[in-house]
């Protein structure tokens, strides 16, 4: 009974913790136009220098590149080429099923409910080299636009998600304690630098 009065004791006033919260969140939201981290160090060391494509069979070396960009769990579907020799190049489609599942936050802002999926097309023309993929493929304009838009389609789904946490702690306001303030000051602030957990 005395550690929770204790707690009871701690707990800061309702008005101060939605101020320290919505600091905390907009210094958040002030670079939300940046592109989220990569997905994880094994794949940002990969990403440093496209794969090594030469002597690789068109949808091989596609699936690499497009691969390379994933999170765990995240499929890539309906991928179709066509080639189109007499350009020395081939024609690719695909879909990307991506996932935010919100891990990345503290529990105390992650309602049981919180989990994205976004479909991301996309379509481009790679250049070959023979029957397999030029080892410049990774330049091709068309699959480096559809990188930027995999970037800003994250980062807008992370935005979401913290919205949604917004609601969430906006409900559980009353539970919260300088001591939890101080955790999820700390986890929000490093939102950025944290790949997304799978």
């Amino acid at each position: 009974m005395a550690g929770m009065l204790a707690i009871r004791k701690a707990r800061v006033p309702l008005g101060t913790a939605i101020g320290l919260l919505l600091v905390t969140l907009l210094a958040v939201f002030a670079s939300g136009a940046e592109p989220v981290p990569g997905p994880s160090p094994a794949a940002s060391a990969s990403s440093c220098s496209a794969p090594a494509l030469g002597g690789v069979s068109a949808e091989a070396g596609i699936r690499a590149l497009i691969g390379k960009d994933l999170y765990p769990g995240e499929k890539i579907e309906g991928l179709k080429i066509v080639p189109e020799p007499e350009q020395s190049r081939a024609a690719a489609q695909w879909e990307v099923h991506l996932v935010d599942d919100g891990k990345h936050f503290h529990p105390l802002f992650h309602p049981p409910t919180i989990i994205l999926y976004q479909v991301l097309p996309g379509q481009a023309h790679f250049p070959m080299a023979g029957s397999a993929l030029s080892p410049t493929a990774a330049s091709a304009p068309e699959f480096r636009t559809w990188q930027k838009k995999l970037a800003l389609t994250r980062s807008l789904m992370r935005q979401v998600v913290v919205l949604r946490c917004m609601l969430y702690c906006r409900h559980q306001m009353d539970a919260l304690d300088q001591d939890n303030l101080r955790s999820a000051e700390q986890e929000l602030s490093t939102l950025r630098t944290k790949p997304v957990e799978h």
